[in-house]
């Protein structure tokens, strides 16, 4: 095969993945939950699981992902209660992947389709509603966790999450004081799991690509920090998540970005 003939193979198998990026998006809306742990143990003698409901208007949402009941099964599950809130068999995440999951709502359902995330913490009987980030809840450019409260006692973890298959992601990651004193930074990699379900004709990533950063572990301090995070492909949405934890009871604290715009570089 000749160089010319390698290249324009190249540029049509190229240009098929770019057009299958662009059917997902037309048909479905991507969704990140950000915490979906199998019942696993955690941190300082901690049990955490996961539970997805979900609530439709829809007689018909379609909502496309891996099913703990079936691996290779796409629906979860196949039909869905119209306006009945409807517990979902969870895709829970294993340890050493990513944190997270995605999910597929039909595009034409998914203004009529609610989902909520409840992690329980089996030891202590904690349970905490996880945020479910939609398409406009994603950042895109810099942004900026202005005030996370650093004590002894508390772990607290930075989540990414680049919600695009088809393009890695990495952050620029900075600590500082209320003083601006830089205490950490660090250039974040997130890690790509590959793990796929197939409908229809497409092929749909189920788990984000993440990446953990612990606060406490990386830039030990007591007192307020800033957040700062700049991806380093300003172009690509993405979903960030602060959780501190108090070691003696679980309870747990979740941050969300305040800046959701372009920060001053």
């Amino acid at each position: 095969m000749s160089t010319v003939t390698k290249l324009a193979l190249a540029a049509v198998l190229l240009s098929v993945r770019v057009m299958e990026g662009q059917q997902i998006a037309s048909s479905f809306e991507r969704v990140l939950v950000p915490l979906t742990p199998a019942a696993q143990p955690g941190a300082n003698g901690s049990i955490w699981s996961s539970e997805l409901w979900v609530y439709s208007d829809d007689p018909a949402p379609y909502i496309v992902g891996q099913n703990d009941r079936c691996e290779n099964c796409a629906d979860l599950p196949p039909t869905i209660p119209t306006g009945i809130a409807e517990a979902l068999p969870m895709f829970a995440t294993k340890a050493g992947e990513p944190p997270g999951s995605l999910l597929y709502v039909r595009r034409s359902a998914a203004n009529r389709t609610w989902l909520e995330c409840r992690i329980h913490e089996a030891s202590r009987g904690a349970v905490l509603t996880v945020p479910v980030f939609r398409e406009d809840d994603l950042v895109v450019g810099a942004t900026v966790f202005p005030r996370v409260a650093l004590r002894a006692g508390v772990r607290a973890m930075l989540r990414l999450y680049n919600v695009d298959s088809e393009r890695h992601q990495e952050f620029d990651v900075e600590i500082s004081d209320q003083h601006r004193t830089q205490l950490a930074h660090a250039i974040v990699p997130l890690r790509i799991v590959p793990k796929f379900v197939a409908r229809d004709g497409f092929v749909l990533p189920v788990r984000p690509e993440a990446a953990e950063f612990s606060l406490t572990t990386d830039a030990p301090y007591e007192g307020d920090v800033t957040v700062r995070i700049t991806p380093v492909d300003s172009t690509l949405p993405y979903a960030a998540l602060i959780s501190v934890t108090d070691n003696s009871t679980q309870a747990v604290d979740l941050l969300l970005p305040s800046h959701r715009g372009t920060v001053e570089q």
